[in-house]
């Protein structure tokens, strides 16, 4: 997700199935970035518009899980500090994950963190999906990217 969405903004997302009812439980993060710290996105800037998170409902509207998200300090804390580890300057902060690059590689369990036990849930042949928008340039970094996890469930 190397993308500049500086002018105009770039959305990745995960959609309904048109068989089954898919159940969205985890979001994985990646931000790789040499010498990275809390304070910054990667090793650039914390963002100015930053990134954002949300269910998306063309019924109900969009309904935000996280907004605001513009340094790594912020998707850390927006996945309740999740997994733990390390210590000082090194907490929360992989080594070589990118090439030589240090990355924060926070995890947000749906589940857990919203008291969702099934996840978030899409259903099927529904418009309903989960978006990530980004609404800056963050082309400068080492890697950022996203893994779902979930599962599908057949309707019979």
């Amino acid at each position: 997700m190397l993308v500049d969405g500086s002018v105009t903004p770039q959305s990745f997302y995960i959609e309904s199935s048109s068989e089954y009812d898919r159940h969205i439980l985890t979001v994985l993060f990646t931000i790789a970035d040499g010498g990275a710290t809390f304070n910054k996105f990667g090793n650039i800037s914390a963002l100015t518009n930053g990134c954002e998170l949300f269910y998306e409902d063309k019924e109900l509207g969009d309904v935000a899980l996280s907004n605001s998200l513009k340094s790594n300090f912020d998707f850390v804390q927006m996945c309740n500090f999740q997994p733990t580890f390390g210590t000082g300057t090194a907490a929360f902060r992989a080594s070589n994950v990118e090439g030589p690059s240090e990355a924060f590689i926070p995890s947000l369990n749906i589940a857990k963190e919203f008291g969702l036990i099934y996840g978030v849930k899409l259903p099927a042949g529904s418009n309903k999906r989960i978006v990530f928008r980004i609404n800056d340039d963050v082309s400068g970094i080492d890697r950022f990217d996203i893994k779902v996890l979930g599962y599908d469930v057949v309707n019979k």
